[in-house]
């Protein structure tokens, strides 16, 4: 079902026509050739993750129709910060890649769901399953045509986790469905509540760390920042664990600190949505999350 039931269904694209490349190939839903999953597959947690075009990137596929397209509403200053503008996934080919699938869910979510549900069956069964690499769905509200279930309850033998930036409470269909949740710390005024709400429940917070705007060697200095908060073994009275090492969260401490280093353009934004610290660990921006 289009979300624009203003445009004439016509003049949309079809569900086929999204997922099909150029060189008339059906484009992958699931992957694990991202950079994230290949070196959770290097530590011995292999994991298959979905990504599409962040927050509204989907809309400028077809400008000439307007499409709305948002696949992650509750995206605050890090959709200009996304992982999906770095790397091979900021190359134009991949980024066109994500943006069809975007307004492929967009316009067809059920149609769509359906595929993924048809990919899952291929992957071994000891492969857990990222649904929002770059988005923040709510694919437990998402019916299957032939299962009249949603994803994770369509896949009882499956194992699935996601990071969010939404409310637990507006979650609990995912959690009740056998999904795992890490909420994703940001600088939204109610962050540090709702952090609390996933680490009192037993899930975990993932926070990007970077050094002091404007240092020398961004990036080196992040990841000795996350070094030395690792070696120190806790941050805020929480357990700490290394993110980048892999990205399957099930396994977590009840209550830990996932640390994720800034990459990319996050290395420079200032918001609040990345934590910085300087090299001795004092606090230079951002606030705890408790």
């Amino acid at each position: 079902m289009s979300c624009n039931p203003i445009i004439p269904a016509s003049n949309l694209p079809t569900l086929a026509e999204l997922l099909t490349t150029k060189s008339g190939r059906r484009r992958k839903i699931l992957t694990k050739d991202s950079h994230k999953a290949q070196v959770s597959e290097d530590n011995g947690k292999p994991v298959m993750i979905h990504y599409m075009a962040s927050h509204t990137g989907g809309s400028l596929l077809f400008p000439e129709l307007e499409l709305r397209v948002n696949v992650c509403l509750m995206a605050t200053s890090c959709a200009g910060s996304c992982l999906d503008k770095t790397g091979r996934m900021g190359t134009p080919s991949v980024r066109d890649s994500y943006r069809h699938k975007a307004v492929a869910y967009t316009l067809y979510p059920e149609e769509y769901m359906q595929l993924v549900h048809q990919e899952i069956q291929w992957i071994a069964v000891a492969i857990p399953c990222r649904l929002n690499g770059t988005s923040d769905n709510r694919y437990e509200k998402v019916i299957i045509p032939s299962t009249g279930k949603n994803i994770l309850e369509s896949n009882p033998d499956r194992e699935f986790y996601d990071y969010t930036k939404w409310r637990l409470k507006r979650r609990m269909g995912w959690i009740r469905s056998g999904g795992h949740l890490t909420y994703s710390f940001n600088e939204g005024k109610n962050a540090a509540k709702y952090s609390r709400e996933y680490l009192e429940a037993g899930f975990s917070v993932a926070v990007v760390i970077g050094g002091p705007i404007g240092c020398k060697r961004p990036k080196n200095t992040a990841i000795k920042i996350v070094k030395e908060i690792l070696k120190r073994g806790s941050l805020w009275g929480r357990p700490v664990i290394d993110g980048d090492k892999y990205d399957d969260r099930r396994a977590d401490p009840p209550g830990s600190i996932v640390l994720l280093t800034a990459k990319g353009p996050a290395l420079h934004n200032g918001s609040g949505f990345v934590i910085r610290f300087d090299e001795d660990l004092n606090l230079v921006s951002g606030h705890q999350v408790l």
